[in-house]
């Protein structure tokens, strides 16, 4: 089945396919890496990227297999394959150069793939996709290392409202444009989810209504408990002290869990 974004095309993202993406891969020897949060369209901009692209190209993605990987890479570049097994496909592209590699999820790859990946990137163009805010490890940084990373934007209000209508125009949506829209928070994975269940979640609504209300929330529960501990040593109470005490940590650890939850 033919990809969505190909039906309607990558709305909001003229900018950074014409100025940032074709350049580099239309010619020379300049490496990229797209950088964004869950949803922002990397996998769709790997896809165009891949389309246009001339030579053999390779698109694989970080979560798969080892034996995988090799194996999609060795037939897209219809390298000669002398048997079945993971070394024979290693063999044959490890035997080609002047091809290109994107890698999808990126960060998701673990150093036995990293390792072949730097090498393959030594006689090949490698390129690839990595999700915001996740650690990386030493070896992907040396590999990175030659990239230049292109951040995706969220989209515009305006690009939002036209993604969010040609995406429930076409899957035939019974899901308000508007509200997707609205809720999309400027990402076109959200946009294509909302409008594939039909609705947006209730969850997202209240999600979006909680970052705005618990944070005097949560400063009038740490003020409680901080008084309920000066008021316990004050009347000699160690019972209430303790109850003060074990309510700081409560208050921490929900501090933390919401401060973790904010970066995804």
């Amino acid at each position: 089945m033919e990809s969505l974004w190909k039906q309607i095309g990558l709305i909001g993202q003229d900018r950074l396919l014409k100025q940032k993406i074709f350049p580099r891969i239309s010619g020379g020897s300049k490496r990229f890496v797209l950088k964004g949060p869950a949803g922002c369209g990397k996998t769709a901009l790997l896809e165009w990227a891949r389309d246009h692209t001339p030579g053999k190209v390779a698109l694989v993605n970080g979560r798969a297999t080892y034996a995988t990987m090799v194996r999609e890479i060795a037939e897209a570049w219809e390298a000669e394959i002398e048997g079945t097994k993971v070394a024979d496909y290693e063999h044959a592209i490890l035997s080609e150069c002047g091809h290109t590699i994107f890698v999808d999820d990126l960060h998701k790859t673990n150093e036995k793939k990293i390792e072949i990946l730097k090498t393959l990137s030594e006689r090949n163009k490698v390129h690839g996709a990595i999700k915001s805010k996740r650690p990386l490890s030493e070896q992907l940084k040396q590999l990175l290392w030659f990239m230049e990373v292109l951040t995706i934007p969220r989209l515009n209000k305006k690009d939002t409202m036209r993604l969010a209508e040609s995406v429930c125009l076409k899957l035939g949506s019974k899901a308000s444009a508007r509200e997707v829209a609205a809720f999309s928070r400027g990402l076109p994975g959200r946009i294509v989810s909302f409008a594939t269940a039909g609705e947006v979640s209730q969850y997202e609504i209240h999600l979006k209504s909680d970052k705005i209300a618990i944070a005097p929330v949560l400063i009038l529960a740490a003020a409680g408990v901080v008084l309920f501990r000066v008021l316990g040593r004050a009347l000699g109470a160690t019972d209430i002290t303790l109850l003060g005490s074990a309510g700081m940590l409560v208050m921490l650890v929900i501090r933390m869990l919401v401060q973790q939850g904010s970066k995804e």
